[in-house]
């Protein structure tokens, strides 16, 4: 199952347990975390775990880009 939340995609797998994946959906960078259901958990909470992964990069990209534009050289 895929799920497109904020510019990722979030691929659901069900092996011995349920979990997400997640990548960039302009590059197919993949996170570098995986999102794992513990026993009893549906898969509408693994995707929302797995969203709020996402507004965690996405904050931290943005606090990045933000403080690399405030950045200025003296020479």
């Amino acid at each position: 199952m895929l799920a497109y939340y904020r510019g990722h995609v979030i691929v659901l797998l069900r092996d011995d347990a349920l979990s997400a994946e997640i990548t960039e959906r302009k590059s197919g960078a993949p996170l570098p975390t995986k999102v794992l259901a513990v026993l009893g958990e549906d898969v509408n909470t693994v995707i929302e775990r797995a969203k709020d992964l996402v507004d965690i990069y996405v904050q931290g990209a943005m606090m990045t880009s933000r403080n690399a534009s405030n950045v200025q050289l003296k020479i």
